[in-house]
């Protein structure tokens, strides 16, 4: 049984970890080059549609990207210097 997401059903959505996948290819690292922060789906409201929040840190940089659930666009990118 499939699980209504909103308007979509869970199903059309990319994975977590397509949407992983999709910021380290981005940034250009490899899973094992970083240390992933966080991989959160977040619902879809009247204004923002379903996405992934990924963050994650690699070579002394704070990276975070939201990436859109249906399609896998990237929809914000940041990376600034890691806080000590």
């Amino acid at each position: 049984m499939k699980e209504a997401v909103g308007e979509k059903e869970a199903a059309d959505f990319i994975t977590v970890d397509e949407a992983r996948a999709i910021a380290l290819s981005d940034a250009g690292y490899d899973e094992a080059d970083v240390i992933m922060e966080k991989a959160r789906f977040e619902k879809a409201d009247e204004d923002d549609p379903a996405r992934y929040e990924i963050e994650f840190t690699a070579e002394g940089l704070d990276y975070e990207y939201s990436i859109d659930a249906l399609t896998g666009k990237i929809l914000e990118r940041e990376s600034e210097k890691e806080d000590d």
